[in-house]
C-alpha cells in the first residue's frame, strides 16, 4: 500500500461528532498514516485557505489524501473524503424550486 496522507485541519476544531470520529479513527491509524495538520487553529475563511493552498503543497504530488471531516482541497486529485450527511441533497430540488419561483408560483406547483 502506498503512503496516505490525513487532512487533519480537524485537529484544531471544536470537537462535534465528526471530529470525534475523525480523531479516533486517526488514532487508531496514526502508525500507517502521514498526518497534516495546520500550526494553529484556523476558521473560516482562513481554514479554508490552508485547506485548499497550504495542505496540498505539503504533499507528495501523487500521494493519496483522506479528509474525514467532510472536505478536502480542489488541488489534491487522489483523494478520499468521507462524507457525514448527505440528507440535505434529498431536499435541494425543492430548496431550488423555492429560490426560482415566486411563492405564488410554488404554491401552484403543490398543488
Amino acid at each position: 500500500m502506498g503512503d496516505i496522507y490525513v487532512n487533519a485541519r480537524f485537529m484544531n476544531q471544536v470537537v462535534t461528532g465528526v471530529q470525534r470520529y475523525a480523531w479516533e479513527i486517526t488514532n487508531h491509524l496514526r502508525d500507517r498514516v502521514h498526518i497534516i495538520q495546520p500550526g494553529k487553529s484556523f476558521s473560516g475563511e482562513a481554514g479554508h485557505f490552508w485547506e485548499q493552498i497550504v495542505l496540498p503543497g505539503r504533499m507528495p504530488r501523487n500521494a493519496l489524501l483522506w479528509s474525514p471531516a467532510g472536505a478536502g482541497p480542489l488541488l489534491v486529485s487522489k483523494q478520499v473524503v468521507t462524507l457525514h450527511d448527505i440528507a440535505h441533497l434529498e431536499h435541494l430540488t425543492i430548496l431550488v424550486v423555492l429560490q426560482c419561483f415566486s411563492s405564488r408560483q410554488v404554491s401552484w406547483l403543490r398543488v
